[in-house]
């Protein structure tokens, strides 16, 4: 998915994936896909809607009739 040219290792072991990408569903979708090991930084807008996403997702789960 990622090309080694895409990818950096941190001092803490985790990865930092630098890659240009549509803002689109798809892109959204692969993200979210990751869970909980991935954190998008730039740009804010993208990390925004994938907090967002995230919450709404996590309030579906608050909602359900038990």
């Amino acid at each position: 998915m990622f090309s080694p040219e895409q990818i950096s290792v941190n001092p803490d072991g985790s990865l930092r994936v630098h890659v240009l990408y549509r803002l689109d569903e798809w892109f959204y979708g692969m993200v979210l896909s990751f869970g909980d090991q991935v954190m998008v930084e730039r740009p804010a807008e993208a990390a925004e809607e994938v907090k967002r996403r995230a919450q709404l997702i996590m309030r579906r789960y608050d909602n359900q009739d038990r």
